[in-house]
């Protein structure tokens, strides 16, 4: 119902359970996947999230945490690249943002450290964030800030899922936090895969450090690719498309595939407008008989459209044959599902496979 609370059921009974992770976590928001709680003493919520499960692993879910951590893997040895015999201090505020850490060696070096809880990670690719955040973006702009006054400074990334072979930050979600990053050239970037032995053991000596990669070199690249439009249609309905005249649309979900190679983020806005010229099939849709539930970028200069629909039309029940489909080889880019895809497992495989493309 909102970003701190989740409904499960526990023992066939639905509770409700506080989760401290501001995540949109959607890969995990499946009917049947299984999380893990502890108990609480506070009166509103009597359980707490702390975990989940992600393609056969644990993952760890409570962000607050991760601090906690990584200060055990300062203080206990097991991130060697910071130095040695440091004087760790935590939650530093300078200027008007307040950052994690402040490590000082023997020879007065002074680092500041920001670390970052990434629990997204799909076959081998972790990624952050998984939200927009507004927050992650200043806090790099203090760093380069701060990495001009003579200090060192990284963006530490601890994921929070073992099978983390490389690391990306996430520009299809929020393309603001790496177009901030790209242009922050001063700040060391730093992944470490976490290995939990149970839902809530960390097991300290196990952390790897896995490789960064930039997903694009510009800040051009970023408004390059394909997109997925969700639909909710709440009722059976005729709608007039253009030339193709009058079609029924039933009650249902429909998830719309299309491209802009150039002006990704322009087009995805003109999508969510109100006023509008009505130029595409997708236009006589939205906004005014259908609402648009979920907008996912996969931002790659390459031509994915297609390819996209096709994977699309395998798990949908059906498809409105010629729509948006001018200039494609498939027969239609719109499809058709009685109940909503981003409840789907197979839906999310999909998306964040494009999403790991290089």
């Amino acid at each position: 119902p909102n970003r701190f609370v989740m409904e499960l059921k526990l023992h066939g009974k639905p509770v409700q359970a506080y989760i401290p992770n501001t995540g949109r976590l959607s890969e995990f928001m499946i009917p049947g996947q299984k999380f893990y709680l502890t108990r609480r003493q506070l009166p509103k919520f009597k359980y707490q999230v702390i975990g989940s499960e992600y393609q056969g692993h644990y993952v760890f879910l409570d962000t607050v945490k991760i601090n906690r951590i990584f200060y055990k893997l300062l203080t206990e040895g097991c991130l060697t690249e910071f130095g040695s015999n440091l004087k760790v201090s935590s939650e530093i505020r300078l200027g008007s943002s307040r950052y994690d850490f402040l490590l000082t060696n023997l020879d007065k070096t002074r680092t500041i450290i920001e670390v970052k809880s990434c629990t997204l990670c799909h076959d081998g690719i972790a990624m952050f964030p998984d939200a927009p955040t507004a927050r992650g973006s200043r806090h790099l702009s203090g760093l380069e800030q701060l990495a001009l006054q003579g200090y060192r400074v990284y963006n530490v990334f601890l994921i929070c899922h073992e099978t983390a072979e490389r690391f990306r930050p996430n520009c299809h979600t929020d393309p603001v936090y790496c177009r901030t990053l790209l242009k922050s050239p001063s700040i060391f970037l730093k992944a470490f895969s976490l290995k939990f032995r149970d839902p809530v053991t960390v097991d300290l000596q196990q952390t790897r450090e896995v490789p960064v990669e930039l997903p694009v070199q510009t800040v051009q690249e970023l408004d390059r690719g394909s997109y997925l439009l969700v639909l909710k249609n709440f009722t059976d309905q005729e709608i007039a498309i253009g030339k193709m005249g009058k079609i029924r649309f039933p009650e249902g979900y429909y998830i719309y595939a299309g491209s802009a190679l150039n002006g990704l983020e322009k087009r995805i806005k003109r999508h969510q407008r109100l006023q509008k010229k009505q130029h595409w099939h997708i236009d006589y849709l939205i906004p005014h008989h259908m609402q648009v539930i979920g907008i996912l970028p996969v931002k790659n200069p390459k031509p994915l459209e297609q390819e996209l629909a096709e994977e699309i039309a395998q798990i949908a029940r059906d498809s409105v044959k010629g729509f948006g489909a001018g200039d494609s080889k498939l027969d239609s880019h719109l499809f058709y599902f009685a109940d909503s895809p981003i409840r789907i497992s197979r839906f999310w495989d999909i998306v964040l496979k494009y999403r790991n493309r290089r």
